[in-house]
């Protein structure tokens, strides 16, 4: 057996009475042990807060130090289609309080509502791939005899398995603090502790009327769906009963404000995009010091192409809350806008640093590179989005553009059909369409660019496309002027309220050269190469139009400012209006050139 302890045995040589007098000694200390022992579980027990420390102590929380968190959309127990909206309402409100409480928690990072919208993700395992998050909030809503019930889960995505629970009841209408009682008890799940300072925080702007608050929550919800006119229209009408019900609630005036800008993203009507400014205004005016305000009324100023206006916004976002991962990407692309290249990179580098695994800074990254010529860059960024977030269609497809642009047709060929395997989408259907249309397959390329149009996509870009494919095909000869006359009525709309779209005047040029109206024509690609005069894809538009207005000296010379910014030989060779061109000697001469530089460099 084991060797006893020495003192042990020279104990038992002590007299019988000396040993008496240790074992109640002994008795006594481990029944005050087991005294103090009790008292300190019962205060553990007692006392949530401290019980967390102690696990988190103890390593037994199974919460990571990391949190990548996406909250998904609620299951909806009984109720009615209000009940719905309200749900979806409830999720994207406590999706914004958390990103609220990200700004004292570095360790955690939400993904943000319209990225989840736009993923269409629904289950755990989905939000791990296509994400990259690792915790999930799930659960349900129940609204029944004046009573909502919300119950919410937190999964751990990687494991699949419950980590906590927490449940919330209101009788009647849901209170003003309904959210932010929900994201208190998120943040319990989380072992976060709030501050006072981050409780008065998710407060503000909110409203002391219940019934403002419900239809607020129902507005927040229908803007889930914001790409359905009818659920536009129900949300601006609720937003508005909210404010009637309490002019002082800013964060429904700003409900408001998007709603008018989201409907005319979908209608391109400009008269609304006075309502969105005008709403947002108000906002600001009850409350100056709300993120979520400030960061809509900039993505509103940029889509106008008020540039500085936005950068103004993101910039007030940021003062107020400087880890807003969502203000700095969306800073770095108005900036971009601005034409402050230097400043924009170093902005998305920024962001990316602060959250390295946020695929959205990681693509648009690649998308800045890409537009300045970049090629190589803009592919490494777009497949990290695809290690990140395996299940995400932006990142397989901007992968295929850029391949498409180096040549690599079969790759590019790949990324479109695996993004259509996982999801159908019209981005897809129009980029697969012009590779068929390069390998003169063109009633295949019509089929697609038909298949994009037909998923609501009101796109400039894929009506144009579709004109450029009817041209080949002599059954459709009718159809061809009525495809590039919508692209340009498309395109002039979008113009009418962001005039500084360099890449849209330059598509809006080739749309004029091909319906041969050549002084339009030449007078939009002007105004985009004052605009970006060092973007590939304009440079390519405008040499394009020079060509088609029989203007070949300027065609090559602007081809040679385009192959200076890494613009690909083989997209001038895919492009048949460039056949003449590319047999002219002057082109050949400038190829030439090219790669003597190109070999002297090596």
């Amino acid at each position: 057996g084991a060797l006893r302890d020495p003192q042990g045995a020279r104990a038992a040589t002590k007299p019988e009475k000396s040993n008496g007098r240790r074992l109640s000694r002994r008795a006594f200390l481990t029944a005050l042990s087991l005294l103090l022992l009790s008292g300190i579980l019962g205060f553990f027990a007692l006392n949530p807060r401290a019980n967390s420390a102690l696990r988190r102590v103890l390593g037994l929380t199974g919460i990571p130090q990391i949190k990548h968190l996406a909250v998904l959309p609620l299951l909806v127990i009984g109720g009615d289609g209000s009940s719905q909206a309200l749900s979806d309402g409830l999720v994207e409100t406590l999706t914004s309080k958390l990103t609220q409480i990200e700004q004292s928690e570095r360790s955690m990072w939400i993904v943000p509502a319209s990225e989840l919208r736009a993923s269409g993700i629904d289950s755990p395992g989905r939000a791990r791939k296509a994400l990259g998050v690792n915790l999930v909030i799930t659960g349900s809503l129940q609204q029944s005899n004046n009573m909502v019930r919300l119950i919410l889960n937190l999964i751990d995505a990687t494991a699949m398995r419950q980590l906590r629970s927490a449940v919330i009841t209101e009788t009647n209408n849901v209170g003003a603090d309904f959210q932010d009682r929900a994201a208190a008890e998120v943040a319990r799940m989380l072992d976060l502790e709030l501050k006072p300072a981050t409780r008065s925080l998710l407060a503000a702007g909110g409203t002391s009327s219940p019934e403002a608050n419900e239809f607020y929550l129902q507005g927040r919800g229908l803007l889930q769906r914001y790409e359905q006119q009818e659920n536009l229209d129900a949300a601006i009408d609720l937003f508005q009963k909210a404010v009637q019900e309490d002019a002082d609630f800013a964060l429904a005036f700003a409900g408001l404000g998007e709603a008018y800008w989201r409907k005319y993203e979908l209608t391109r009507n400009p008269d609304l995009v006075q309502e969105a400014q005008r709403n947002c205004q108000q906002a600001i005016k009850l409350n100056g010091n709300l993120v979520p305000v400030q960061i809509t009324l900039g993505i509103i100023e940029r889509g106008k192409g008020n540039y500085q206006e936005a950068i103004d916004s993101f910039k007030k976002a940021l003062s107020l809350d400087s880890v807003n991962s969502e203000a700095l990407l969306e800073l770095a692309i108005a900036y971009e806008g601005k034409g402050k290249l230097a400043e924009a990179e170093a902005t998305y580098l920024q962001t990316i640093k602060l959250k390295p695994n946020y695929w959205a800074a990681i693509n648009n990254l690649g998308i800045f590179y890409f537009f300045n010529g970049r090629l190589q860059e803009a592919e490494t960024m777009w497949r990290q989005v695809t290690k990140i977030t395996p299940d995400n269609i932006r990142g397989y497809n901007n992968l295929g553009v850029v391949y498409q642009y180096q040549g690599k047709i079969d790759l590019a060929r790949q990324m479109f059909e695996k993004s259509l395997t996982i999801r159908a989408n019209a981005d897809a259907y129009s980029n697969l369409g012009t590779i068929y249309f390069f390998e003169k397959r063109y009633r295949e390329a019509a089929a697609m660019y038909e298949a994009g149009i037909a998923m609501g996509r009101n796109d400039y870009l894929i009506w144009g496309n579709l004109g450029d494919a009817y041209r080949y095909l002599p059954e459709f000869k009718a159809q061809i002027h009525k495809a590039y006359q919508t692209a340009i009525k498309l395109a002039h709309e979008q113009l009418q309220v962001n005039p500084r779209d360099a890449h849209l005047h330059s598509s809006l040029g080739v749309y004029y050269a091909k319906t041969d109206q050549i002084i339009p024509a030449l007078d939009e690609v002007a105004r985009a190469v004052k605009i970006a005069e060092n973007n590939v894809s304009v440079l390519f538009n405008t040499a394009l139009v020079y060509e088609l207005a029989k203007m070949r000296e300027q065609a090559i010379s602007t081809l040679k400012r385009y192959f200076a910014l890494s613009g690909t030989e083989q997209a001038v060779d895919q492009e048949p209006l460039f056949l003449n061109l590319r047999h002219d000697h002057n082109y050949t001469s400038l190829l030439i050139e090219i790669k003597k530089v190109q070999n002297q460099s090596k």
